[in-house]
């Protein structure tokens, strides 16, 4: 298996998340440039594009969109893992 950077996968499900590079950066604390090459490694990995430029924002691939649920739940796996605080998401949210 061919060696995948979790920073990288932060950055994929960020993406799809906000359909922006720059904004999944910001949210990330990251340089958008740092994002852009993580994205351009996940595209080497994957061989598939992933994402396209669209006048909505960056529109994700139909690959993109079958991994997407796999690759969130991997990430947020390795965050509970980690002991790292979980991301507040108001759509899966429980609380009152």
């Amino acid at each position: 298996m061919a060696k995948l950077d979790i920073d990288w996968l932060n950055v994929f499900v960020e993406v799809y998340r906000t359909q922006s590079v720059s904004r999944a950066a910001e949210h990330l604390g990251l340089a958008q440039a740092n994002a852009s090459i993580a994205l351009n490694k996940l595209r080497a990995h994957f061989h598939d594009r992933l994402f396209v430029r669209t006048a909505r924002g960056m529109e994700a691939t139909p690959y993109a969109a079958q991994i997407y649920p796999e690759v969130e739940a991997a990430v947020r796996r390795l965050a509970e893992l980690a002991g790292a605080p979980r991301l507040f998401d108001p759509a899966t949210a429980q609380r009152q």
